[in-house]
């Protein structure tokens, strides 16, 4: 799977991303501004064929789909809800606990538990 990873991510989400066997892609590798907006990011990523990673409530909270949004998101979201340190070991406890994921789920990640929820489809 191909991820856009947080700018202010550290490099060691990005590896445990890859040692997971997926791909993390930045901002700047998708000719996106590194101070766009949550649902800008949300746009590229969809626009990019690119799962979605958020790291604090702020942006989780701006990207899911809401009653005003016409649009569904349709890909993965991710949330770490972990510190930076904690974060690589969130990652690795995602991937040991499921293998592959599934789009139109929110994948809530810390270092002790993951949970799966249905997104927002869109208007309710």
């Amino acid at each position: 799977m191909r991820f856009l990873l947080p700018d202010d991510a550290a490099d060691d989400v990005r590896q445990a991303f890859a040692e997971a066997g997926h791909k993390v892609m930045t901002s700047a590798e998708i000719d996106l501004a590194a101070d766009a907006s949550p649902i800008d990011r949300r746009e590229a990523a969809r626009r990019h064929q690119l799962e979605l990673i958020v790291t604090n409530r702020q942006s989780l909270d701006a990207v899911l789909p809401g009653s005003g949004d016409k649009a569904t998101f349709g890909r993965t979201l991710i949330f770490l809800n972990s510190g930076p340190s904690d974060a690589p070991l969130a990652v690795h406890r995602l991937f040991d606990r499921y293998k592959r994921l599934s789009p139109g789920r929110l994948y809530s990640v810390s270092p002790q538990r993951v949970k799966v929820s249905q997104l927002p489809s869109g208007p309710l």
